[in-house]
């Protein structure tokens, strides 16, 4: 179950993630780098049709077949990669029921 945690806990919740300043960073990177793929994907979709990407500081910096391998190829071509989007250009239309 999700609790709001406390101001006084927080430093301790946040520390593995390297602090409140380096989680504030990250959230900002992926924004920025969603921001860019949704602005950018229709051009996308038809150069990296059905495969994964990775766009970091606003370029795609992998691609491939699954989403683990695309990761994994980020994390060992960059020191940092916080702030990294991930997504599946599929081309094939979806409904989804929720």
């Amino acid at each position: 179950m999700a609790r709001i945690v406390p101001e006084e806990e927080l430093s301790e919740v946040l520390e593995p993630f390297g602090g409140a300043d380096a989680v504030h960073t990250g959230l900002r990177r992926l924004r920025e780098n969603r921001e860019y793929l949704d602005e950018n994907r229709e051009r996308l979709k038809r150069q990296y049709p059905d495969q994964w990407i990775a766009i970091l500081r606003r370029q795609v910096v992998a691609h491939g077949d699954t989403p683990g391998g695309v990761m994994r190829t980020v994390r060992e071509a960059y020191e940092d990669s916080d702030g990294v989007a991930l997504d599946l250009l599929d081309t094939e239309e979806r409904t989804w029921i929720l």
